[in-house]
């Protein structure tokens, strides 16, 4: 592998994340971003202990939000290119590279990656099997972590704070609205570790919570069939798309998964909307 480092910051927003910072940072190293930046929202546990094992440019969150953290990360930065990437993203070797090949089209103005887990449970598989239909390479409307762009683009259109869930979107949208341009999911596979009920049940809540930001900030705009849409969209997508590119087999073995799932979202976008009602 090539011992020259990338033009690259890797920014990691953390809370308590003793378990897997330690293989994320690593496999960034292994990558040869030029740099690694933590934004902690006060850890309780050894994240950051951990952390300054594999860099000094440790920044303290105020825990307003994952879009606030990832702005702060990227006010900071020194590289030209900015990889977001997750508390939970390994990164195997010279997939930073290829991600970089990806952004130079000239069409393109976001990579994400593939992400996939260990199949070591019926929830880990279950999941496996919804990422496989789920996402493929090529252009996409939205990408999520981890997602490569460039510091100046984010830097003069960034994270939209009042986003605290639902920042990828908003921030895709506004994007090629700005600049006519496309994201991309490269070929490329990163893996997240230690997933478990509590991890899946946290990611669907916030989903959910996802859900309602983006209905509520558009619902004045949006006519009957858009808001109708947009109320399906979760449903659709993670119980009607996956379902209609697996196996008969793999249906089976991942339905109870899909419906779980998404009661877990609507149950916080309807919680969350009964408590913005009542304030």
């Amino acid at each position: 592998m090539n011992n020259e480092q990338l033009d690259v910051s890797a920014v990691i927003c953390t809370i308590n994340q003793e378990k897997t910072i330690a293989k994320v940072c690593r496999s960034l190293k292994n990558n040869m971003v030029g740099e690694i930046i933590i934004v902690d929202g006060r850890s309780s546990d050894r994240t950051v202990e951990i952390a300054k094992k594999f860099t000094d440019n440790i920044i303290n969150d105020t825990r307003e939000g994952l879009a606030n953290a990832r702005n702060i990360g990227i006010a900071n930065a020194k590289k030209r290119y900015i990889l977001n990437c997750g508390a939970d993203n390994v990164m195997p070797d010279e997939s930073v590279k290829k991600m970089l090949s990806v952004l130079m089209k000239e069409n393109i103005i976001g990579v994400g990656a593939l992400t996939r887990i260990n199949p070591n449970s019926y929830l880990t598989r279950a999941m496996n099997n919804r990422l496989e239909v789920r996402f493929v390479p090529g252009v996409t409307n939205i990408i999520g972590t981890p997602t490569l762009m460039l510091r100046e683009r984010l830097i003069k259109n960034p994270y939209k704070v009042s986003r605290t869930w639902s920042d990828d979107s908003e921030l895709c949208e506004n994007w090629k609205k700005i600049y006519g341009k496309e994201f991309e999911l490269a070929n490329v596979v990163v893996y997240e570790i230690d997933q478990n009920f509590k991890s899946v049940y946290y990611r669907w809540k916030h989903y959910g919570i996802s859900d309602y930001e983006n209905f509520s900030n558009n619902i004045k705009e949006w006519n009957f069939r858009r808001k109708l849409k947009s109320i399906m969209h979760p449903f659709k997508v993670d119980v009607i798309n996956v379902i209609s590119k697996l196996s008969l087999k793999k249906i089976i073995q991942t339905l109870p998964f899909l419906i779980m799932v998404s009661f877990v979202r609507y149950y916080h976008w309807i919680a969350i909307s009964i408590k913005s009602f009542f304030k």
